[in-house]
C-alpha cells in the first residue's frame, strides 16, 4: 500500500470492534492481492465465521472504488463518510471505520482548493501527523504522544526533539525517521531532512514512500541538488498517488532540459 494511503489512514479499522487475525501489514496485502499461500486460505476460513473481517473485505471494495473509480460523485463521497464513519474511543485515540476513511481521503483528494504546482513545491503543506497504531515501550509511546501534541500546535522544533529522542530509541522505524526528517526540513534544516527521509525509505525499499519521496525532492531542490530532485519526482509521479500529478507538472517544467 502506497505511503499515501499508509500515512493516512493510520489505524483505521473496518468495524468498531476490530478482529486481530490479520495485521496491519497483512492487511494492506490483503487490499492488494499479495497476500496468497497458507495464509489467504487461513482468512478465507476464518473469515466465514467472522463479522468484522467480512466488513473489512466490503470496506476494501468500497476503498477501491471510492480511491480509483470514476462512478462517484463529489457529494456522495460527502455521504458517504458522514453516513458510514463510527468513531470508536480507545485510550486517547479516535478510530473510523475503514470505508469512512477511504471517503474522508477520496474527500479530501477530490474537493482539495487547487493550488499552482509551484507554490505547492516551494511552500508545501505539513503532513497529518499519524502514530503507527501498536508501539511497544511506555518510553515510546510517550515519544509518539508528545511529538504528536508538538506537531499538531506547530511547534516542530519541540516536536524534532522528541522525534530525535525516538529514533535513539528505536532506530529502525521508518515512521519515526519520516516524520523527523520532515520536521528537519520545515525547521530550515534540509540537509538533516534528506538525510531522515532518505532512511525512512531505506528501511522500506519494497515499498516505495509516495510522501517521503515528495519531501525528500523539496529538500534535495533547496540544496540545489537537482538531479536526484528530478530523480524523486519521477518516482513520485510513477507511484500514481496524491502528488503524482503536481510531480508530473515540476518534471516538464524543471526537469526536462
Amino acid at each position: 500500500m502506497s505511503d499515501q494511503t499508509r500515512y493516512r489512514l493510520g489505524d483505521f479499522l473496518a468495524s468498531g470492534e476490530a478482529c486481530s487475525f490479520l495485521s496491519l501489514e497483512e492487511i494492506d496485502a490483503l487490499a492488494e492481492g499479495r497476500l496468497l499461500g497458507p495464509r489467504l486460505e487461513e482468512f478465507e476460513a476464518h473469515r466465514a465465521t467472522c463479522e468484522p473481517c467480512q466488513e473489512l473485505l466490503r470496506d476494501l471494495d468500497l476503498f477501491e472504488e471510492l480511491t480509483e473509480g470514476q462512478g462517484v460523485t463529489a457529494a456522495e463521497r460527502r455521504g458517504f463518510e458522514a453516513s458510514r464513519q463510527r468513531p470508536v474511543m480507545r485510550g486517547r485515540r479516535w478510530r473510523y471505520g475503514l470505508a469512512a476513511a477511504a471517503a474522508l481521503i477520496a474527500t479530501i483528494f477530490f474537493l482539495m482548493p487547487s493550488r499552482d504546482t509551484e507554490a505547492i513545491f516551494s511552500s508545501p503543506e505539513l503532513p497529518a501527523f499519524r502514530p503507527p497504531p501498536a508501539v511497544r515501550g511506555a518510553s515510546l509511546r510517550e515519544v509518539w504522544t508528545s511529538s504528536a501534541e508538538a506537531w499538531e500546535r506547530g511547534d516542530l522544533r519541540a516536536a524534532r526533539h522528541r522525534l530525535e529522542q525516538g529514533v535513539t530509541l528505536e532506530p529502525d522505524s521508518a515512521d519515526l525517521h519520516f516524520y523527523l526528517g520532515v520536521a528537519f526540513l520545515f525547521t530550515d534544516q534540509p540537509a538533516d531532512g534528506a538525510r531522515e527521509l532518505e532512511r525512512a525509505m531505506a528501511l522500506r525499499p519494497e515499498d516505495p514512500s509516495e510522501s517521503a519521496l515528495w519531501y525528500a525532492a523539496i529538500a534535495y531542490d533547496r540544496l540545489d541538488r537537482r538531479d536526484e530532485a528530478c530523480d524523486a519526482l519521477k518516482r513520485v509521479s510513477r507511484l500514481g498517488g496524491h502528488y503524482a500529478r503536481s510531480a508530473s507538472a515540476l518534471l516538464e517544467s524543471r526537469c526536462s532540459q
